[in-house]
């Protein structure tokens, strides 16, 4: 099992890939959300051809009432 900081060492001394790059690529390989990943993990990210993001919507509700609270609040 490897550690995302061991992952960042292992990358940035074969190549160069800024943090938020190995970031996203980590999270994609870290399936269990433990913060470790398998080799077996790393091979299944890096033999992909094609990720597809999940789609998220937002409707912004949670963020619009929390504003509109704030200004009646300091009002």
């Amino acid at each position: 099992m490897v550690s995302y900081a061991e992952f960042c060492r292992g990358m940035q001394s074969c190549v160069t890939v800024s943090l938020p790059v190995l970031e996203q690529i980590y999270s994609l390989m870290d399936k269990t959300a433990i913060g470790l990943i398998t080799y077996q993990q790393f091979v299944e990210v890096l033999k992909k051809k094609s990720i597809e993001k999940p789609l998220v919507t937002d409707n912004f509700d949670w963020e619009t009432s929390t504003i509109q609270k704030i200004k009646e609040w300091i009002a």
